[in-house]
């Protein structure tokens, strides 16, 4: 072996090395840091999971992570198998913590229970095509955006931002299996909490425009902003 071809595997040897030194410092950091600390092993989101999965088809898209027992938040699932059928009622978001409350025996059933407005504000009604609400995949607990659109002055903005879904009625087809997420076209009600003066807003809007809702997760930037036709396609 030449000395070129030996420094050539010299440095593939010394670079694994060095990695696996990395990788050893960054348990051994971890153990130290949480040394005297009690952990409890959880389970970890890794990628987007859209509402009406099944438990175990979660797969790749989670991790067996330890956390400081203070940091675990109530209910969190230690392993799938403690789900057994159950399904995700919304959307799961990478690095949240599985816990018990985002599942059910079917989204069917999820939909079926309603949240307590909460106080001080007022709920509304809205029927929508399911086209505008996502297909049907909300359910209560839900975080929404409502966008207004006006045909003559061709406008469109956010109404509100971070509305809570009260209650969803109509969208699932019968006897749809458990797990599927619901495909469907028609007619669907949605039931919302606002805050009085943006309740007459929203109102105008379903009134005399036409309404969209948009899900926001927890981390969603949200805006409003005054689009025209013209803006689309300047």
């Amino acid at each position: 072996m030449n000395k070129r071809a030996l420094a050539a595997v010299l440095a593939v040897l010394l670079a694994a090395a060095g990695i696996l030194a990395l990788v050893m410092y960054t348990n051994a950091a971890q153990d130290r840091a949480f040394r005297g600390t009690q952990t409890v092993a959880v389970l970890r989101v890794t990628q987007n999971v859209p509402a009406g999965t099944k438990a175990s088809d979660l797969g790749g898209k989670i991790e067996q992570v330890k956390l400081p027992r203070a940091a675990v938040p109530d209910g969190a699932v230690a392993t799938v198998s403690d789900l057994g059928k159950k399904v995700t009622t919304s959307n799961l978001v990478p690095g949240e913590v599985l816990v018990g409350a985002r599942f059910d025996s079917s989204l069917e059933q999820s939909r079926s229970t309603t949240v307590d407005v909460p106080k001080g504000l007022q709920e509304l009604t809205l029927e929508l095509n399911s086209a505008r609400m996502l297909g049907g995949d909300l359910v209560p607990g839900d975080r929404v955006g409502v966008v207004a659109s006006y045909d003559l002055q061709k406008v469109s903005n956010f109404a509100v931002n971070k509305v809570l879904v009260l209650a969803v009625n109509g969208g699932i087809p019968a006897g749809a299996p458990a797990g599927d997420a619901p495909v469907t076209t028609g007619v669907m009600q949605v039931r919302l909490a606002l805050e009085p003066d943006v309740a007459i807003e929203v109102v105008n809007a379903a009134e005399f425009g036409k309404v969209w809702l948009t899900r926001q997760n927890e981390g969603a930037r949200t805006a409003r902003k005054v689009v025209t036709s013209e803006d689309v396609v300047k």
